[in-house]
């Protein structure tokens, strides 16, 4: 998992987005939910999708959580 994994579903209707990332101390996930009664769903994916590439990029194994 030397870049990261990158996870994009649908459960009971709403969108969720899950990252794992290796770093020295373990593996860190990121979740993210989207209540599609609130937000749109092109709009989720389109701001989370480049949150999560940026934090896969630049957070490298010695990532300090």
């Amino acid at each position: 998992m030397p870049g990261g994994l990158l996870y994009q579903y649908q459960y009971n209707g709403h969108d969720i987005i899950e990252v794992y990332k290796q770093t020295e101390k373990g593996v860190v996930r990121w979740i993210a939910l989207n209540d599609p009664g609130k937000q749109n769903a092109d709009k989720f994916k389109l701001e989370n999708d480049k949150l999560f590439l940026i934090l896969i990029l630049t957070c490298g194994t010695d990532c300090n959580f």
